[in-house]
Order: structure tokens, then C-alpha cells, then sequence
């Protein structure tokens, strides 16, 4: 005679697969690549100090189109990125390691002659003049 199962177990067994589909979806977002041109990838270390407070992250990219490293920056950093549509897509170039990622993010902005408006979790990126 078979017993039903129990709201508890299953319950247990629900968060147990929460917990790993979590456990994924968060490895997952450490490294963005970026179709054949390289990766962005959350580095190793603590908090950067001074004006940059952002977790270290990693960048090896060559020739990488504007528009997807800033979304890549918007994957790892976990912000909501509007692009204004006269950003360039531009190539980017760029050899970083373990750098706060908000330096790393103003360093292309600047080089691309770029600003972002910063609201909370939103990020609206434009032309600088």
C-alpha cells in the first residue's frame, strides 16, 4: 500500500530545485561573452576603494561592437541599461583585470565620448557634449 505524498517532501523537494536553478542562473551571469570577440567576466578580489565601489570584473575583448559590451555591463552588474539611439557601434578594445567594474565601464564611456544618466537601477547612456 503506497503512501501519498506528503506537503512537506514536496515542498523540500521544490526548494531544492529553486535552490539549484538559482544556484545556475546566478554562475551564469560571472561571464557574458560576446560573439567571437571575447568576454566580460566577473573577476576575483573585494570591492574596489576610493570613488570605485564596484565588484572587480575582467574584460578581454577585441573589436567587440559598442552596444553589446554595454550590455554585457548591464548583465554582470545586474542594471537596466536604455541606449540612446546615437550610441555608436563602434569596436571596443580593451585588456582589463580584475577592476572595479563601474572604473572599467566609465573608462569606455569616456573613450567613446559617452555619458550615462544614472537613476537607481537604470542606466540611460548618450552622447556626451
Amino acid at each position: 500500500m503506497s503512501r501519498p505524498l506528503r506537503p512537506l517532501p514536496v515542498l523540500l523537494l521544490l526548494l531544492c530545485f529553486a535552490t539549484t536553478l538559482s544556484a545556475e542562473a546566478a554562475e551564469s551571469s560571472r561571464a557574458v561573452a560576446i560573439d567571437g570577440h571575447g568576454v566580460v567576466e566577473r573577476g576575483k578580489g573585494t570591492t574596489g576603494q576610493g570613488p570605485w565601489r564596484g565588484f572587480p570584473i575582467s574584460l578581454s575583448l577585441r573589436e567587440a561592437p559598442l552596444p553589446e559590451v554595454l550590455r554585457a555591463f548591464a548583465q554582470i552588474a545586474r542594471f537596466n541599461l536604455v541606449l540612446d539611439p546615437r550610441v555608436p557601434n563602434e569596436p571596443v578594445t580593451v585588456e582589463l583585470k580584475d577592476v572595479p567594474w563601474d572604473q572599467a565601464l566609465s573608462v569606455i564611456l569616456k573613450t567613446h565620448g559617452l555619458a550615462a544618466e544614472v537613476d537607481d537601477r537604470l542606466w540611460m547612456v548618450e552622447p556626451y557634449y
